[in-house]
């Protein structure tokens, strides 16, 4: 198989081109570059990366998850 690009949290691998290869009932790709995170909690919080072997792009964010408090 050949890796064209992969998207990864905290250094922990999502998905290898468009398969994912994490939670498939938490995470999708939308596209060619989204990752859908569906219900969003606050673990989810955390660096993210998005490699792209094709054109040698990276990108990296750093997602903070912000909840309000229940009564």
């Amino acid at each position: 198989m050949i890796v064209n690009k992969y998207r990864s949290k905290d250094g922990v691998v999502l998905s290898v081109n468009e398969e994912i290869s994490g939670d498939r009932k938490k995470y999708e790709i939308l596209g060619k570059y989204d990752l859908i995170i569906k219900t969003v909690i606050d673990q989810d919080s955390g660096q993210y990366s998005c490699q792209n072997f094709d054109q040698m792009l990276s990108r990296n964010i750093l997602l903070t998850i912000l909840s309000k408090k229940k009564f």
